[in-house]
């Protein structure tokens, strides 16, 4: 399980429900992510970098 925090979902969200399918790899869905994000970062002036992703392999915070 990841949790992605998105500045403002009315500019980055659409890209993400027209682009998401449910078989995409991990690295497939960080790109539509990152283009999500340059999408807000570019419609609102409240939104800015920097961007954080952070991972953690299965298990590894237990």
């Amino acid at each position: 399980m990841f949790i992605i925090l998105i500045g403002e979902t009315k500019y980055g969200k659409p890209i993400i429900v027209r682009a998401f399918d449910p078989v995409m790899t991990f690295e497939e869905a960080v790109k539509l992510l990152i283009v999500s994000f340059d999408s807000t970062i570019k419609a609102n002036l409240s939104v800015a970098m920097p961007l954080h992703l952070h991972t953690y392999e299965k298990d590894s915070l237990w």
